[in-house]
């Protein structure tokens, strides 16, 4: 590494560190207009001010929730707290949802930033060819049973506590509804360059996420009927409209 490189790496770690000894290391300028602490400060609260832009633009829906103030001062403390080590500023306020945690003990601001923080992360991650629909109609049910099915790439599955996506819902479109205590099931994944969310029944989700695990299908059905609280009559009857649904969004590669 060469002097000006060197250099830049230290600019860059003061920056991002907040180092006040790299100071010493700044030049005055000709006519000494601007003091070293003064010029590297605008460097700092440029940082700054666009990894809180950042991190905002990701939570809206939390940001409604917990009111501008509230909200602000716990994206300021996670941005704080957490300097930037990734190359791609899209994928800095993902931590979020983790930090987030530490600052409210409201479940609700949990889920919606957990929700907020898969549909990014979903929305960012790469690409995968989806299986094709006609795949379900061909399949025999002994092929059906000692399938890996695996899911697309860009996916995630999530359990709420609460109905935090029904409060997204509404909040996206102009409404205001109360959140409430009542578990969700979703699958967020990524279907012809639109992010989805798929609202699971409890059984569904389970079987999904046995799948998700690497399991046989037979056998995520096996694991899934020996759940407690699943009706296993009921699931047996639903079971062609959950492959024919997932199917038909993508859900598997």
């Amino acid at each position: 590494m060469n002097a000006y490189a060197k250099q830049l790496a230290a600019f860059n770690n003061a920056i991002i560190d907040q180092d006040e000894d790299m100071l010493s290391l700044i030049k005055p300028t000709r006519l000494d207009m601007l003091s070293p602490a003064m010029r590297l400060a605008v460097y700092q609260k440029g940082y700054i001010e666009r990894l809180i832009q950042a991190t905002c633009s990701d939570y809206p829906t939390l940001q409604h929730y917990m009111g501008e103030d509230v909200f602000m001062q716990a994206v300021k403390a996670y941005v704080t707290a957490t300097p930037s080590r990734v190359w791609d500023l899209n994928r800095y306020p993902f931590g979020f949802a983790d930090g987030v945690k530490t600052m409210s003990a409201d479940q609700s601001v949990h889920a919606l930033a957990l929700l907020e923080s898969a549909i990014a992360d979903v929305f960012w991650l790469p690409d995968s060819v989806p299986l094709d629909a006609s795949h379900w109609a061909a399949i025999s049910l002994e092929q059906l049973a000692s399938t890996h099915f695996k899911l697309r790439t860009a996916s995630r599955l999530l359990a709420l506590d609460c109905s935090a996506n029904a409060y997204m819902s509404a909040f996206r479109e102009g409404n205001m509804v109360d959140m409430t205590d009542n578990p969700e099931y979703l699958c967020v994944v990524r279907h012809r360059n639109e992010v989805r969310r798929l609202v699971l029944d409890v059984a569904e989700y389970h079987l999904l996420s046995a799948i998700h695990e690497g399991l046989m299908f037979n056998e995520a059905l096996e694991k899934t009927a020996s759940l407690p609280g699943v009706d296993v009559e009921q699931l047996v009857i639903q079971l062609p409209q959950y492959l024919s649904r997932w199917f038909g969004e993508g859900v598997f590669r």
